[in-house]
């Protein structure tokens, strides 16, 4: 799994964490996904500025699940947009798992 980080104001620690953050939510479908693109930027607000994450899952059969949030603090922003895309991807996981029949044993017969 590829994890490109696209954010201007980060510093390279900040960014290093960022990505094992996302390495370690996704771990789980991890096998099923080709790369991960995390974009973070600043909104100018009229109050406040807000921070807009933004997470393209890459399914290695071509799917991509695409997860945005905004929240005030990049922190929150960030664990919000990753169990999110978290979730996208391992429902995107269990619909392309073939449907088995349950295996049902024969009755067992009295006497």
């Amino acid at each position: 799994m590829n994890i490109d980080i696209r954010a201007g104001d980060l510093t390279p620690t900040q960014a290093r964490e960022m990505s094992t953050t996302v390495r370690n939510a996704l771990r789980d479908v991890g096998h099923r996904i080709a790369r991960v693109v995390v974009r973070v930027s600043a909104l100018a607000g009229k109050r406040h500025a807000a921070r807009n994450c933004v997470i393209e899952v890459h399914m290695t059969d071509g799917h991509v699940e695409y997860v945005e949030e905004r929240q005030r603090r990049l922190g929150s922003a960030l664990r919000r947009a990753v169990r999110r895309a978290w979730q996208a991807a391992a429902r995107w996981v269990a619909l392309q798992l073939p449907k088995r029949q349950t295996l049902r044993l024969p009755r067992r017969q009295t006497h």
